[in-house]
């Protein structure tokens, strides 16, 4: 079975010609380093611990969607075979990768001082990713922005936002005709009717965004793996 690393997160450092990749977070008050080197991810902390490491999420082409009008799509992930991602482990970092994908730096200012009174409140909401991202709505983040925030902050790539431009460019290098709905209000309401479920919306989005990189960091996984 093949592993694919997702790499959606700006933090990722990758070699230019795609085989390696790392990525510096901080969990616990411990830095990290994550490595991909072709033959799996590993953690490693860059000083003495007894912390588990940070959390990781596996997402299997099972869960992609079966409907007919995105047969095609599905058809270029399904290669893919497992999706392999780094959890931030940061609320914080998310919130601002999120900001800074939307060059909205004003807004960061705002959403600090609603991070330091809440933050411990927030990060609460991790179970349930949409109370999450109202939470970060009603702190002054744009509606995509708290739901990017969410999904790299929960790992639930249910509650990304389907219209980003991230997804549509991925659709676009995959597809040699893709057939995406316009304005971006009809691309989310068909992305749910190709859906029809929270596991399935987070799989397809998941997917498309990883498959969109070129190419995308894949091993030759062993067929244990989830």
């Amino acid at each position: 079975m093949t592993l694919a690393l997702a790499t959606d997160h700006p933090g990722w450092r990758e070699d230019p010609h795609r085989r390696q990749a790392v990525r510096l977070v901080e969990h616990r008050g411990v830095p990290w380093l994550a490595q991909w080197d072709g033959s799996g991810l590993a953690l490693r902390p860059l000083r003495s611990t007894d912390a588990d490491p940070p959390a990781t999420s596996y997402t299997s082409a099972i869960g992609l969607p079966h409907h007919p009008d995105i047969a095609a799509l599905v058809a270029e992930l399904v290669p893919l075979g497992t999706i392999l991602r780094l959890t931030n482990p940061s609320l914080w970092g998310a919130v601002t990768a999120a900001v800074l994908q939307d060059a909205e730096r004003a807004v960061v200012r705002r959403v600090a001082v609603a991070h330091i009174r809440r933050a411990e409140q927030w990060r609460a909401f991790a179970p349930t990713p949409y109370r999450l991202v109202l939470a970060l709505h009603a702190a002054g983040l744009p509606g995509a922005t708290a739901c990017r925030a969410a999904a790299d902050y929960t790992g639930d790539f249910s509650v990304y936002p389907a219209a980003d431009t991230a997804v549509r460019d991925a659709v676009t290098r995959l597809l040699s005709a893709p057939q995406l709905p316009s304005p971006e209000d009809a691309l989310t309401e068909r992305w749910d009717d190709w859906t029809r479920g929270r596991s399935a919306r987070h799989a397809l989005t998941l997917f498309t965004l990883t498959a969109g990189a070129e190419p995308p960091l894949q091993e030759a996984a062993q067929s244990s793996r989830p």
